[in-house]
């Protein structure tokens, strides 16, 4: 009844159609791109633990996109282990439904899209400010590695402000600035 252990499907499906009307001399450039089909599952294992695993079945083979456990340590702190997103890009953490549109920006190929590591996270409860930081094998721009390729881990980082939940001004309330 509380909710405490629970079990959630869900998935996301995401299409792009390319049609070029009037187009003699190129027939056949039209297409209907699956961009994202994907399966989620998240079970809640009482209070404190968290999973999530989801994959990727578009493309020529499906991936695991997410693996991961969120623990809470307790007064907004939480740890996550495994593969996530990175908190380095602000239109890759958004979530993909969440997303405007279905391609990423260009500056979005200037991080890795999701690594493999531990991340810390502190949140306060007002939503105004969040912090987190970790270590991540590390990987190659705009990617989301398969594997470490060597000894080295990168260290990674985040802080959030959304200066305007101390006003009352709903308008205002989604304006923040970051620094990753």
């Amino acid at each position: 009844a509380d909710k405490a252990y629970s079990l959630r499907f869900s998935g996301v499906l995401q299409s792009d159609l390319r049609a070029f009307f009037n187009d003699e001399l190129k027939p056949g450039t039209n297409e209907l791109l699956l961009r994202r089909a994907r399966f989620q599952v998240d079970p809640s294992l009482g209070n404190r633990l968290k999973l999530r695993f989801q994959t990727e079945l578009a493309g020529a083979s499906a991936a695991i996109v997410d693996a991961y456990a969120d623990l809470k340590l307790g007064a907004g702190f939480s740890a996550r282990f495994g593969r996530f997103k990175t908190p380095l890009g602000l239109e890759r953490w958004r979530s993909d439904p969440d997303r405007d549109l279905v391609e990423l920006g260009f500056s979005s190929s200037l991080v890795t899209d999701r690594d493999q590591g531990v991340l810390l996270e502190w949140a306060d409860s007002d939503g105004i400010a969040s912090l987190s930081g970790g270590v991540v094998n590390g990987g190659i721009d705009g990617s989301a590695p398969s594997g470490d390729s060597e000894d080295d881990k990168d260290g990674i980082g985040k802080l959030f402000l959304h200066p305007f939940r101390f006003f009352d001004l709903p308008e205002l309330r989604q304006i923040g600035v970051g620094w990753a």
